[in-house]
């Protein structure tokens, strides 16, 4: 796959069907491996993470030749009611689609769906040592908002959309 070829990335809201639950247990085994992720979750874990989080789940999605679509990213976020913002709780991409987007479509679906929220701030925890995922947080408006251990916190203001 050529690494400037456009993608048609279509972003969809998570269903907790059958189908969609497949489609994301299959992207989360690609996953399981990766460096920075930290732990795997077996599938009763994803079906009760992805319940509890339903409502608030996103994915990136490309339709495969098999006139069905494949999972290539997802991200998950939580409202917190009384601070007026969102916190963000999980992005993440498969390997060979990053750096073509993705991620960058991702973190704007997140800022449009939580502007419907009259939310100002997005709060994003990322390992440190995972300097590709800063930069692309960076470049998307997220600003350092502390560094506590091994995990640095950002912060991205949502007042452009007010």
């Amino acid at each position: 796959m050529n690494e400037k070829e456009n993608l048609d990335i279509k972003i969809r809201k998570f269903y907790f069907q059958e189908s969609y639950i497949e489609k994301v247990f299959a992207f989360r085994k690609q996953l399981k491996n990766e460096k920075y992720l930290k732990h795997s979750l077996e599938y009763s874990d994803l079906l009760r993470v992805l319940n509890g989080y339903s409502d608030r789940c996103y994915i990136a999605c490309v339709d495969n030749e098999n006139y069905s679509y494949d999972v290539i990213g997802m991200y998950i976020y939580s409202l917190d009611d009384q601070q007026f913002f969102a916190n963000l709780h999980y992005l993440a991409v498969l390997k060979e689609y990053r750096r073509r987007g993705v991620a960058t479509l991702l973190l704007k679906s997140l800022d449009e769906v939580v502007s419907t929220f009259d939310f100002c701030f997005i709060r994003a925890c990322i390992d440190y040592r995972n300097k590709p995922a800063l930069k692309c947080f960076e470049k998307n408006g997220y600003e350092l908002e502390y560094r506590s251990g091994y995990m640095t916190y950002l912060l991205k203001s949502l007042a452009d959309f007010y």
